[in-house]
C-alpha cells in the first residue's frame, strides 16, 4: 500500500454563494465541516487536491455534527436540536427535532446517516434521534447520570437500539445503552477519544488517549468481549481518533503524540502501514460516506483542514483543503 502527502491550492472563481442567500453550489461538493469558530457549517468544494473551504451554509450554531453521507447535519442552537438537510445543494433547511432533550452538547450519527445519538452533560441523558434527515423522531430519554465522569465519546448502532458512551474519569469506561436496560459497562478506560462500530456493527472498537491502547469489543450487543488490539508498542501514542475502511477492512488510527496515522488489518490485527504527517491529527471522520475522512478540523478558523482519500489498494493520500479560495 503506498501512501503519500499533497499540499495543492486551489485557484479559482467562488461557486458558493452567501449563507442564506438561496444561492445553490455551482461546483462538486464531497462532504460539509463544521467550523467551530465560525460556529457555522461549511461546504468543502472541489475535490481533494483542486478544492478549498467555502463560504458558510448555515451559522449561529453552538454545535453541529455532519452526517457520513454528507448530505445532512445535527445541530444545536440556544439548546434546542436541529437537523440541516440538503447541504450539498448548497440551499439546506433547517428543522427542529420535536422531543430532542434540552442542552445537547455531544452528537453522534450512525453509519448509514439515518440514526443519531444526543448527549446532555447538564442532565445526564441520552437519546437516540430516528427517520433522518427526513422525518426525524425522538425517542425516549436514556439515563445515564449514574455513570461517574465526563462524556468523551459517544456512537449509535443503525438500528438505534444500542448507544455506545464513552466517559473519562477514575472509573472511567465504555459503556452499551438500551432502552429499558441498565448501563452495561463493556471495557473500562482511562480516556476514551473515539468509538467506532464495525461494518456488521456486531463488534466496536475505541481509541483510550490516555493508555495509549486501542481496543476490540466483540460481540458487544450480547456476549462482550474486550481484548487490545494495539497499543504503544505497536507505534499507538495518544490516539485522538479511530475510523474503518469503506469496505471495513483497515482500521486508521489518527495520532497527536507521534503526528501519524496507522493503518490497521482487522483481520490480523497488525499494522499495515504508517503515514508520518505534518500536523497533529483531531479526528477520523467520514466526509462522504466512502472514500473521503477529514483527520483535522483547525479550531483557528483560517488555518487549512486535512483530508484522507482512501483509494483501498491502491494507496491513500492526505491533503490539505485551505480556507476560502486562493485569489
Amino acid at each position: 500500500m503506498i501512501f503519500k502527502v499533497n499540499a495543492i491550492l486551489l485557484c479559482a472563481l467562488p461557486l458558493l454563494g452567501g449563507a442564506g442567500d438561496g444561492t445553490a453550489v455551482g461546483g462538486p461538493v464531497p462532504g460539509c465541516l463544521y467550523d467551530a469558530q465560525a460556529r457555522a457549517i461549511r461546504p468543502m468544494i472541489g475535490f481533494p487536491g483542486s478544492a478549498y473551504i467555502g463560504d458558510p451554509l448555515v451559522g449561529d450554531l453552538d454545535a453541529a455534527v455532519v452526517a457520513p453521507d454528507g448530505s445532512a447535519a445535527l445541530a444545536v442552537r440556544q439548546g434546542q436540536v436541529y437537523v440541516i438537510s440538503g447541504l450539498r445543494t448548497g440551499s439546506p433547511v433547517a428543522a427542529a427535532v420535536t422531543g430532542a432533550i434540552a442542552q445537547a452538547d455531544h452528537l453522534a450519527w450512525s453509519q448509514d446517516s439515518a440514526t443519531a445519538a444526543v448527549y446532555s452533560s447538564a442532565s445526564g441523558q441520552a437519546q437516540v434521534l430516528r427517520g433522518l434527515p427526513a422525518n426525524p423522531a425522538a425517542d425516549d430519554a436514556l439515563d445515564l447520570s449514574s455513570l461517574s465522569g465526563t462524556l468523551s465519546a459517544l456512537a449509535v448502532d443503525r438500528s438505534g437500539a444500542h448507544v455506545l458512551a464513552g466517559f473519562t474519569g477514575d472509573n472511567g469506561g465504555v459503556y452499551s445503552v438500551a432502552s429499558g436496560a441498565a448501563p452495561v459497562r463493556l471495557a473500562g478506560a482511562a480516556q476514551p477519544s473515539a468509538i467506532v462500530l464495525s461494518a456488521q456493527e456486531h463488534d466496536l472498537y475505541f481509541a483510550d488517549q490516555a493508555r495509549q491502547q486501542i481496543w476490540q469489543v466483540q460481540s458487544f450487543d450480547e456476549q462482550p468481549a474486550a481484548m487490545l488490539f494495539a497499543e504503544a508498542s505497536s507505534g499507538v501514542s495518544a490516539p485522538v481518533g479511530i475510523g474503518l475502511s469503506a469496505d471495513g477492512t483497515r482500521l486508521f488510527v489518527a495520532e497527536s503524540g507521534s503526528q501519524a496515522l496507522d493503518v490497521f488489518d482487522v483481520s490480523t490485527r497488525s499494522a499495515a502501514a504508517r503515514l508520518n504527517l505534518e500536523f497533529a491529527p483531531d479526528t477520523v471522520r467520514t466526509l462522504d460516506g466512502k472514500s473521503l475522512l477529514l483527520l483535522k478540523a483547525n479550531p483557528q478558523g483560517q488555518d487549512p483542514y486535512y483530508v484522507l482519500r482512501d483509494a483501498g489498494a491502491d494507496g491513500a493520500a492526505v491533503y490539505f483543503v485551505p480556507v476560502g479560495r486562493e485569489q
